[in-house]
């Protein structure tokens, strides 16, 4: 009797000690960036999000592009915390009656997107909102230029993590890029310069 509880216990250490070092293996060398090219950091703090791919050693370290942006407004925070990008939309209507474009989930009803139009029209801008572009304007999304919007559209997977923080003193590696505002008088004014729409009066 004893003799086979002996042999048991020995077998149950060589057991145990195996499924650790199987553990410890898988642990060390975990897949690189689990198979997306990039990372998010949204700084609500400085209204400015930069993207960051993967460096050799398989973290996120490289920065990519900065982006100035619009956070949620007072009563409406944009959630802190680390999330992961679900569905994109070409256009969304949104809960305040505007639309906006290029859209990319965050979290639930929080996307990432441009700023918003009065129609689902590109050339239907509300330009006083574009102007907000750089502090806290929205009712918790990210709001971004077009071409910035489109970029994380385009580029950035399902899957993709993005993180929502404060840091009032450091935008980020790339700074913080500057905001365009349209002028009152500007006859392009319901339009973004950035958008790359072939009816952009911008591009002409």
């Amino acid at each position: 009797m004893k003799r086979t509880l002996s042999l048991f216990l020995a077998l149950l250490s060589a057991g145990l000690l195996l499924c650790s070092g199987v553990h410890t293996a898988w642990a060390a060398q975990p897949p690189a960036g689990s198979g997306k090219p990039y990372s998010i950091m949204v700084n609500r703090a400085q209204s400015t999000v930069t993207v960051y791919g993967l460096d050799e050693d398989g973290g996120y370290t490289v920065p990519v592009k900065a982006m100035v942006c619009s956070t949620g407004r007072e009563g409406h925070a944009t959630p802190t915390g680390t999330f992961t990008i679900g569905g994109r939309w070409t256009w969304v209507h949104m809960f305040d009656g505007s639309y906006g474009q290029y859209c990319t989930q965050i979290k639930g009803n929080i996307l990432f997107h441009s700023v918003c139009y009065t129609e689902k029209d590109p050339s239907t801008l509300m330009t006083e909102e574009y102007n907000g572009l750089g502090a806290p304007a929205s009712l918790g999304c990210v709001r971004l230029q077009t071409a910035d919007a489109k970029w994380i559209y385009d580029n950035c997977k399902a899957g993709t993590e993005v993180v929502v923080y404060d840091d009032a003193n450091n935008p980020g590696p790339l700074g913080r890029p500057e905001e365009i505002k349209l002028a009152a008088e500007n006859p392009y004014k319901t339009w973004d310069p950035t958008d790359m729409d072939a009816n952009n009066p911008w591009n002409g």
